[in-house]
């Protein structure tokens, strides 16, 4: 049976139609949209702070310069430096002619003194005997009155004598006792207890009290440290003596050391200055200080000290990323993008506390553990555009 071209041709252009029809329809049926996914950051606990942040250094507490209390030459030390001395302890040995010179003149007049009084006292033993002897002879009718009153003038004076030489002698031990007293000035001692820090004046070093106590070394108290937190001129109005503060050294930067600021120095210690060297550049510091314990004798003089000064702070709170947060509204809250059930974010107000720029805490509106998309970061797509569902096939044009 033959068929008409024409009914040949419609059955061709027919299933030709009904072939890309069935094409568009399976090719849309197995493609789905690209997934959009968004950056995220999960709420946890966590401490904040906002500080103020200084280089310092770390000092004693207590610096004694050891001085001597007379001119002299020094001639021995008994310390070095670097050596720990307790009160009492040997410094230096400092001689001094005058004071030897003065304890040989006293002790040379006690030593006079002493030998008339012996004198004196063996005149008042006569001048009794003598008295006695004239008495007696008095009674008996053989000598006169007049004899028995000269002994017994003789036996006053006698006394008389020896009561005066008493004064002279008290006076001459006095004298005596306070040579010795100075020429004892010439062993210096440790007025406190610490380390030896610097030698002033050596061994051989003449010195003199011209224009005050000569100082022989320095002693530093190490038990208590004093960081001296150099300030910029931009946050010195910030700081003030009573607010905590932390600094971390070298040798430990992981281990913060805390203390409370005790004094904020209004004298401007010099410029840091910039990069470029210049003047303009410059920045006024000022000192801040606040003491620590030195218990396990970590901290040495001169030691760097990074300082944070805290402004605020936040234990154990609900912290995001300080990104995540978005506009401030009127009341106060601020908006967060929360990821739902869904896996799409919703808008929720939040308070916010305290926020250092990294972290922010929030105060009320969201649980540890929710999702929070951080707003600033790119949208990812999964591989930037449609994916198949079946292989082999391309994407639709």
């Amino acid at each position: 049976m033959k068929m008409g071209k024409g009914l040949v041709g419609g059955l061709v252009a027919g299933g030709v139609i009904l072939a890309a029809a069935g094409c568009v329809f399976v090719t849309q049926s197995l493609w789905r949209p690209a997934e959009i996914k968004y950056k995220t950051a999960v709420a946890r606990i966590g401490d904040v702070e906002i500080t103020v942040q200084a280089t310092g250094s770390l000092q004693p507490t207590n610096t004694v310069e050891v001085a001597a209390e007379i001119p002299g030459r020094v001639m021995s030390l008994s310390v070095k430096r670097g050596d720990h001395v307790k009160i009492g302890d040997p410094i230096a040995i400092i001689q001094s002619r005058d004071l030897r010179s003065n304890l040989q003149n006293a002790q040379q007049q006690v030593n006079n003194l002493t030998g008339n009084m012996q004198n004196f006292q063996r005149n008042v033993t006569f001048s009794k005997s003598n008295l006695d002897r004239y008495t007696a002879l008095k009674e008996k009718g053989i000598t006169s009155q007049v004899q028995v009153e000269n002994a017994i003038s003789q036996l006053n004076n006698a006394q008389f004598n020896v009561t005066s030489m008493e004064g002279q002698l008290a006076s001459a031990r006095v004298r005596l006792q306070s040579a010795t007293a100075d020429l004892d000035k010439e062993n210096v001692r440790a007025p406190v207890e610490g380390e030896v820090a610097e030698i002033v004046n050596p061994a051989g070093q003449v010195i003199n009290n011209f224009q005050g106590p000569p100082t022989i070394v320095k002693i530093v108290t190490t038990d208590v440290m004093t960081v001296y937190a150099r300030i910029p001129e931009a946050d010195i109005n910030k700081i003030h003596p009573g607010q905590r503060a932390y600094f971390t050294i070298l040798g430990q930067p992981g281990r913060r050391f805390y203390g409370e600021l005790r004094f904020r120095d209004l004298n401007a210690i010099g410029r840091s200055v910039g990069n470029t060297g210049a003047i303009p550049d410059a920045e006024i510091l000022y000192n801040v200080l606040f003491d620590v314990p030195n218990t396990d004798n970590l901290f040495l003089p001169a030691m760097t000290a990074d300082v944070h000064v805290i402004m605020a702070e936040a234990k154990k709170a609900v912290l995001i990323p300080a990104r995540a947060l978005g506009l401030k509204r009127p009341d106060g809250l601020t908006v967060v993008r929360v990821m739902g059930a869904n896996n799409r974010p919703i808008e929720r107000n939040v308070l916010v506390g305290v926020n250092n720029g990294e972290m922010a805490e929030i105060k009320d509106g969201l649980n540890a553990g929710e999702i929070v998309v951080v707003p600033d970061a790119p949208v990812v797509k999964d591989d930037e555009g449609p994916k198949p569902l079946l292989g082999g096939l391309s994407a639709p044009k």
